[in-house]
């Protein structure tokens, strides 16, 4: 943000919106926060909190435009494409570098929200809330390894999506499955990985953008 502010971006949307060349129908956005009756909270570093993304946008647009946090996104996306999405419960873990981990729950294709849609949000969880960003990978996997394991007794999944960081799937598979806290759980998720971020949120756009539309 000390680079882009606000009216940058909504001027670059506006260029791309009013250059398009053939007719935009819908729109769907993806953020680092959350939004609760149009305004975003609890975005990384605070950095958009109290914007109303969603008044802003409208002045740009009579499109419909739909907004969601892009671990949700990332979750649905990729659940989607492995078609794991129906009949099953899904914890989602996006954890890119250089951020704290967002966590997303899925039961039968329905998104767990939460009061003002706060449920998951990982960095406020005690031994993330005060700690700095993972220096080493050391440190990434032990927190990254908590979180399952909190998630693992408070949901007892079915599946759970991982992206998380710069990590091979090797070794995220080998931490995981070895690790001897959630070998001592009752609940034996299954783990999918997943390398190919951008492609599964940009799944879960499409997700997003066609709810209303009939194909």
């Amino acid at each position: 943000m000390n680079k882009l502010t606000r009216s940058d971006l909504l001027e670059k949307l506006k260029e791309v919106i009013h250059s398009a060349v053939v007719p935009i129908v819908a729109i769907s956005i993806s953020i680092p926060g959350k939004v609760f009756q149009g305004t975003l909270i609890s975005s990384w570093k605070q950095e958009l909190n109290g914007w109303d993304i969603v008044g802003d946008l409208a002045k740009l647009t009579d499109v419909p435009v739909r907004i969601q946090n892009d671990a949700h996104l990332f979750t649905i996306g990729y659940s989607l494409d492995q078609n794991i999405l129906e009949g099953t419960t899904i914890v989602g873990i996006y954890y890119p570098p250089h951020s704290m981990p967002g966590v997303t729950i899925l039961s039968d294709g329905q998104l767990i929200e939460g009061e003002k849609s706060l449920a998951k949000e990982a960095k406020f969880l005690p031994f993330l809330m005060d700690s700095e960003l993972p220096a080493s990978e050391e440190t990434f996997l032990k927190n990254l390894v908590n979180l399952v394991s909190i998630y693992n007794v408070v949901i007892a999944p079915k599946y759970f999506v991982i992206s998380a960081g710069k990590t091979s799937p090797q070794s995220l598979s080998q931490t995981l499955t070895q690790n001897e806290t959630l070998l001592q759980q009752p609940n034996t998720p299954s783990f999918y990985f997943d390398d190919q971020v951008t492609h599964s949120i940009e799944s879960g756009l499409f997700w997003l953008a066609s709810q209303d539309i009939n194909f």
